[in-house]
């Protein structure tokens, strides 16, 4: 087999196989890079259905018999130490020390997916854990809450496990606090389902219309603190006179033209005044 399938694959590698291999994305990384060799005749060579020829083969000339390097495995050879080169290219550095001794693509294949394969599928589902989880409180904007659950679909998307729409609405509205009963009853009653970006328009918009309820009702309640505040200090006022009948016993005098007083006396709450004397100063 010639080489060249294998040279076009190594040096546009980094345009096929989009991500560096981690512990977090072994089945996109397994899925990227299976179906480049797929395309190039190569996946056989590490999935083993190419195996590894003998080294030597067995000539017969003029009637004799001798052991021969197999052109065959001298092929497989090369292929192997491409294939090799280019999937420790696609390693992430803090994975390269549990392959670096192994001589053989299909010895790094197996290598990585018996000891990826587990802590994908863990990983997996950790996010789908996160994504039924995620809720919107008053310390999370909307724009935040609406990445947050984007971003999560988008790493369950890239591990080949894709959620539906419908599920993305339903988790969102599900995340969504109390004030936001009278907006998710008609989304959720509709006849024809919505996307999640026509969902996250309409949460902007009617996260707007929230902010200017609550904008109106803290001025309202502020007008009305400021009134009862004014009432109370009339109240108060009003209230520095005694009410205690017998605070008010006692003589006033009252001008009454001409320099002259007439003595009046406070009795009970001081709305019943009574002359204590006719005569006149």
């Amino acid at each position: 087999m010639a080489l060249d399938p294998l040279q076009f694959l190594i040096s546009n590698l980094n345009s096929i196989v989009t991500i560096k291999l981690d512990s977090t994305n072994y089945l996109t990384w397994k899925v990227q890079i299976s179906a480049a060799l797929e395309v190039y005749d190569l996946l056989g060579y590490i999935d083993g259905s190419i195996p590894m020829p003998s080294e030597k083969i067995t000539v017969t000339t003029e009637n004799a018999k001798k052991m021969v390097t197999n052109p065959i495995f001298i092929e497989w050879k090369k292929v192997n130490r491409h294939l090799r080169s280019a999937i420790n290219a696609t390693i992430h550095p803090s994975l390269l020390p549990h392959v670096v001794n192994l001589q053989h693509a299909f010895e790094v294949w197996n290598a990585l997916g018996k000891r990826l394969n587990s802590m994908s599928r863990s990983h997996i589902v950790q996010l789908r854990n996160d994504f039924q989880r995620v809720k919107k409180d008053a310390a999370k904007s909307m724009k935040s809450y609406l990445d947050e659950i984007k971003q999560i679909t988008n790493k369950l998307a890239a591990t080949a496990n894709l959620i539906s729409d419908d599920e993305i609405v339903f988790v969102t509205l599900k995340g969504l606090p109390r004030e936001y009963v009278s907006f998710k009853t008609p989304i959720q009653a509709r006849e024809t389902p919505i996307t999640f970006e026509e969902l996250s328009n309409l949460l902007f918009s009617e996260k707007i219309n929230i902010s200017m309820d609550e904008l109106e009702l803290n001025s309202q309640i502020g007008v009305s603190t400021a009134l009862t505040a004014h009432k109370g200090s009339n109240q108060n006022y009003q209230g520095n006179y005694p009410t205690n009948r017998e605070q008010y016993n006692g003589i006033q005098k009252v001008a009454v033209g001409d320099g002259k007083h007439l003595n009046i006396k406070h009795k009970g709450d001081g709305r019943q005044l009574e002359a204590s004397s006719s005569s006149r100063e």
